[in-house]
């Protein structure tokens, strides 16, 4: 599980830059140049947060990666699939199946790479480890930016005007 908050520690001790004690939060990423080599063939990362939630798992809409794991907070909107290739299903011949996941779920990425089969209906006590990880990792993440101001249809086409034709920078440079 690569995550590209490893990109840096990887780059920088290929150079032979230290990553220790750079900056106010610590390095978040892993070195994966040993497991790229194959000097290391061990997996480096067993979790990852995708979608943390200040305040943890209650009211969230998150997701967090354990091992072969999957779990997915909230309701997922539009909740689907898009059609595997080489299979006769698709999205638009599943719709009316879908768990959008309001009521938590978990999925075993290798024995269910399509996500179809929610194991949080027949699990409850690895729902319960999971959402414990997902909380004691999201109490200790960096807090999100202030939320971006709201974007009507007005403000885009304003700013877009603005920058000849692209699509930000949506605030002004700090005096």
């Amino acid at each position: 599980m690569l995550h590209v908050s490893d990109y840096y520690p990887t780059f920088a001790n290929m150079v032979g830059v230290s990553t220790v004690n750079t900056g106010y939060f610590p390095v978040d990423g892993i070195d994966f140049w040993p497991y790229i080599t194959g000097e290391n063939s061990s997996k480096p990362r067993q979790e990852l947060l995708i979608a943390g939630c200040e305040g943890g798992a209650e009211g969230c809409n998150g997701a967090f990666l354990y091992g072969d794991l999957k779990l997915i907070l909230g309701a997922q909107n539009p909740a689907g699939w898009y059609k595997i290739p080489n299979k006769s299903i698709d999205v638009l011949q599943m719709e009316s199946n879908i768990d959008n996941c309001s009521n938590t779920c978990v999925f075993n990425l290798t024995a269910d790479p399509e996500e179809r089969n929610n194991l949080a209906k027949t699990q409850p006590d690895l729902v319960t480890m999971l959402k414990s990880r997902f909380n004691a990792i999201t109490n200790v993440m960096v807090p999100h930016d202030t939320p971006a101001p709201v974007c009507t249809k007005e403000a885009l086409c304003d700013q877009m005007n603005k920058n000849k034709g692209y699509f930000g920078p949506w605030l002004p440079p700090p005096n």
